[in-house]
């Protein structure tokens, strides 16, 4: 879908800021990311992936980072290397997420914002286990599954349609992070869509 003609160009400009609550939205990630990060002892090169059209490069290489976007699309590559070109510290390499290019240990931290609830676990555990390989020490992560109050959200399903699936996801993801060899650390919360939405959490693990 994303190397279809046009759409990562269109994704590029409706995604996040075609209106002012997307627009809202993608800063408050944008604010988390960069506390998140900066609680990280020791981290100056960093691998973003998905890094999709470049939503977060320059912020992070103006942030200060030794940054690296990873992506499978081309397409999506190719807005994200456009969109940048002023910023030559940004570099972008096309990847497989299950079989990354890159030696060991060769970044402090991997970054991933929105991704790993959209892939099926068994992918997922190898795509966690390559992020583990080529990680000195730190995963960070947002996902759609990591809200502060989901164990409340059970006893929500029968009048909340989907919230006891979220719940299950999110236990598996969790599960997928284990087998892989990650441990949880810590968690940054950051404000949600609303006040019927339960806040959203940047979750950190470690070797």
């Amino acid at each position: 879908m994303y190397d279809e003609p046009g759409y990562a160009e269109q994704y590029d400009r409706t995604r996040y800021q075609d209106d002012p609550r997307k627009a809202q939205r993608d800063a408050q990630t944008k604010r988390a990311v960069l506390e998140t990060l900066g609680r990280l002892p020791d981290v100056k090169r960093l691998l973003d992936l998905p890094c999709g059209t470049g939503r977060l490069s320059g912020l992070l290489v103006d942030a200060g980072y030794d940054y690296t976007g990873a992506d499978l699309s081309p397409s999506m590559l190719e807005v994200s290397r456009e969109k940048w070109r002023d910023k030559p510290a940004a570099k972008f390499v096309q990847a497989d997420g299950e079989a990354l290019p890159f030696a060991d240990e060769s970044f402090d931290a991997v970054l991933t914002v929105r991704f790993l609830n959209l892939v099926p676990s068994e992918p997922r555990r190898r795509i966690l286990a390559e992020m583990r390989r080529v990680s000195r020490r730190w995963i960070v992560i947002a996902s759609g599954y990591f809200r502060k109050h989901d164990f409340l959200l059970p006893a929500l399903a029968p009048i909340v349609p989907g919230y006891a699936k979220r719940v299950r996801d999110n236990r598996l993801l969790h599960d997928d992070l284990k087998a892989a060899g990650w441990r949880e650390a810590f968690w940054v919360p950051y404000k949600s869509r609303g006040m019927f939405s339960t806040t959203k959490m940047m979750g950190v693990f470690e070797k």
